[in-house]
């Protein structure tokens, strides 16, 4: 029942919130319609997933190099939307982000082996809205919300080249209602800063944030566990239950 009352909300949202904010915005200055589009980065998040593999390192001191621990995520966002002098917002907007680490080693028998593990994130947002009300030496400022959005999380590993479908998105057993199920809901906080250029048709749009989701631990990585570390994986279970909650920058064109 709570992942249906997700699933209602984002679509009251997606119906009604949009024909709102560009209600209000349009009232405003030098106000444009176009696509919102750039680079983000998540971090600060995931400290299960970077526990996974600092456990994995523990148990192989033969490694030539460590599997990193990191959870920094590189990716994009992209959206329609709308920007004026104290504010914007974009409709639909879709992101993806997403982080490689691989490690190569010789196990004691001799034998060479790669592994690679992989996490990758996609996001819907219905409606995200700001304000900046806040001018100085050409820069808009303020904050905004976007109030809920959907997201689901992807995990994938390697060895020597050799990889099994693990979770929902698994190829020999892939069903909508699983993916369906497998998904977040959140929301994001957010600082703005704005430059737009000197006809006001384009800019670019710095911005912090923090995802907020609704419900801890949604996703579980016992099967990765399961792969990387396949003799003590039974013995980790609480510590595979995914906490979505992180923050991240943008940096967004606007045309």
């Amino acid at each position: 029942m709570l992942r249906l009352s997700y699933f209602l909300t984002f679509f009251l949202c997606l119906s009604f919130l949009p024909a709102k904010a560009q209600f209000k915005l349009k009232s405003q200055d030098n106000y444009r319609e176009g696509i919102h589009f750039g680079y983000r980065g998540d971090f600060g998040g995931y400290h299960e997933y970077s526990n996974l593999k600092a456990f994995y390192n523990e148990q192989r001191p033969w490694l030539d190099n460590s599997l990193s621990e990191g959870t920094w995520l590189h990716g994009f966002d992209i959206g329609f939307g709308t920007q004026s002098d104290f504010g914007g917002a974009t409709l639909l907007n879709i992101s993806y982000a997403t982080r490689k680490d691989k490690v190569r080693g010789e196990l004691p028998s001799g034998e060479a082996f790669t592994r690679s593990v992989r996490i990758s994130q996609f996001a819907i947002d219905p409606i995200d809205a700001w304000w900046t009300p806040g001018h100085v030496g050409g820069f808009d400022m303020g904050f905004g919300v976007m109030p809920m959005g959907l997201m689901w999380c992807r995990f994938k590993t390697k060895l020597n080249g050799e990889r099994p479908e693990l979770g929902p998105f698994a190829k020999g057993s892939f069903s909508l209602m699983d993916v369906f199920l497998d998904m977040d809901a959140y929301s994001s906080f957010h600082i703005d800063v704005v430059r737009r250029s000197s006809n006001k048709k384009t800019g670019i749009r710095f911005q912090l944030f923090y995802y907020l989701g609704w419900k801890s631990k949604t996703n579980d990585l016992i099967l990765l566990n399961r792969e990387l570390n396949p003799n003590s994986f039974q013995n980790y279970r609480q510590r595979t239950l995914l906490q979505n909650s992180h923050f991240g920058i943008k940096t967004l064109l606007f045309i």
